[in-house]
């Protein structure tokens, strides 16, 4: 069975012979590897070509600059697999990855299928961390039952609605439904691709293996990218895919209190990560904005939902940033925040 694998490519020349080696060693062999260059400027386009001539499985095309969604959307226009993965040019999957996807969401008939992943956190010269991120209950879920999955909420747990790249999808399923990436939209793509799964999705499967590597650089100059930038449309991004979820849940009668609780624990959560880059010590924001935005944040009327209910689930987790959320102390969250920013990127 055809499995097409598409690799967004920009000025990736750094990694991106590790991420194809890594889908070309997959032990499902059957694949149709699909390097889409979005206007590179560094020597990608030479290697893109040359890893083509390695493998007769792989198709390379290049495009003008248009952004990572309009990239994955060329690669949707080319697929001629029966079912689809997507693998960020920076990042690898597991050797068994494409067979293990690929069993569950044809056995269960499904229109996507996911499974955990490996959060890698780098720098120049070693590998900081590797932390396992887990989907939640693993099993086959219809639409309303994958849904109520979000009451099991959960630190970091996001419960297969944050990226498209821990999946393997039914080509049929996205172009029936016409989905597609949210083209010059940099930041929460892959939410806003996720979101129009779960609307027309019937059936979902969880499967706990971790088969995918996601690498996050420890500093911005590593390797700069939108997930790198920290400007105001990160926490915008953000905003509007929880409100999207949340009208999405409501749209499908999916609405109680345990679901509520679930996510605005994620949403604390992923909001304190953004603080943490805002206050990051190679922030482009100033004192006065930085101060504005943590304020536009800490007052927003979901976060003054979110940080009524919230409670830590495991020793782990900060007590002191939901604190001061709840307080909404905009000038100690900005001194703290920058203080765990230098303990978590130096």
């Amino acid at each position: 069975m055809l499995v097409s694998i598409i690799v967004p490519v920009y000025n990736a020349a750094a990694f991106l012979r590790r991420c194809v080696q890594s889908i070309a060693g997959q032990t499902h062999r059957e694949l149709e590897i699909i390097l889409v260059d979005d206007g590179s400027s560094d020597a990608t386009p030479e290697l893109c070509i040359a890893l083509a001539e390695e493998d007769s499985r792989i198709r390379y095309v290049r495009q003008e600059n248009k952004g990572v969604s309009a990239a994955r959307n060329t690669g949707l226009d080319l697929a001629c697999g029966e079912y689809l993965q997507f693998v960020d040019a920076d990042d690898t999957l597991e050797p068994e990855a494409t067979a293990r996807l690929l069993e569950a969401v044809s056995r269960a008939d499904a229109d996507f299928a996911m499974a955990g992943h490996w959060r890698v956190t780098y720098n120049t010269s070693s590998v900081l961390s590797e932390k396992p991120q887990k989907m939640g209950r693993s099993g086959v879920f219809n639409r309303s039952d994958f849904f109520r999955r979000f009451a099991d909420g959960g630190y970091l747990v996001y419960l297969g609605w944050e990226y498209c790249w821990d999946k393997i999808y039914s080509r049929a399923f996205l172009t029936n439904n016409q989905v597609t990436f949210p083209v010059g939209m940099r930041l929460s793509e892959d939410r806003m691709f996720m979101l129009q799964c779960l609307r027309h999705c019937r059936t979902a499967v969880v499967i706990p293996d971790l088969l995918y590597r996601h690498y996050l650089p420890a500093q911005r100059d590593i390797h700069a990218s939108a997930s790198t930038v920290f400007e105001h449309s990160r926490w915008q991004a953000h905003q509007h895919s929880f409100d999207m979820l949340f009208s999405l849940i409501k749209e499908h009668g999916c609405w109680s209190d345990d679901v509520a609780a679930g996510i605005y624990k994620d949403y604390v959560n992923t909001m304190v990560v953004v603080l943490y880059r805002y206050c990051r010590a190679d922030s482009t924001a100033d004192r006065y904005n930085r101060l504005r935005h943590i304020r536009e944040i800490t007052e927003h009327p979901m976060m003054r939902d979110a940080i009524r209910t919230y409670k830590p689930g495991s020793p782990a987790e900060n007590k002191i940033m939901p604190f001061l959320l709840r307080w909404s102390c905009s000038r100690l969250l900005a001194v703290y925040a920058a203080y765990k920013a230098r303990k978590i990127y130096g």
